[in-house]
């Protein structure tokens, strides 16, 4: 992932990212995007899913997305990416916060 891509996801204006990417204050965001599964019987409805994710910067320049998906576990599993970083660091606490927010599927913000 890529910061311009991370700025779009948060929808907050580059300079506040790049502000908390250096800020050596850690944040954590949560990220919840809304899709409509098409049914595809007639008598059925559309099915709204939410997926949670996060974004984690550690203001010290490290940053990574968990997104509360997986393109081979689906919904039981979720995609870790570095954003245009080589590493992030992370309090034990963060990550269990984000494991509990994608596991619990809390949807509010």
């Amino acid at each position: 992932m890529t910061h311009e891509q991370a700025i779009k996801l948060l929808n907050i204006p580059s300079e506040d990212y790049y502000e908390l990417l250096q800020s050596f204050k850690p944040s954590l965001h949560k990220i919840i995007t809304k899709d409509i599964l098409e049914s595809e019987e007639e008598d059925e409805e559309d099915e709204e899913i939410c997926t949670i994710s996060y974004i984690h910067i550690d203001g010290d320049g490290g940053a990574v997305y968990f997104q509360g998906h997986s393109e081979i576990f689906e919904e039981e599993g979720i995609t870790i990416s570095l954003i245009d970083c080589t590493y992030c660091d992370m309090p034990t606490n963060t990550l269990l916060e984000i494991y509990e927010g994608i596991l619990l599927g809390d949807t509010d913000e």
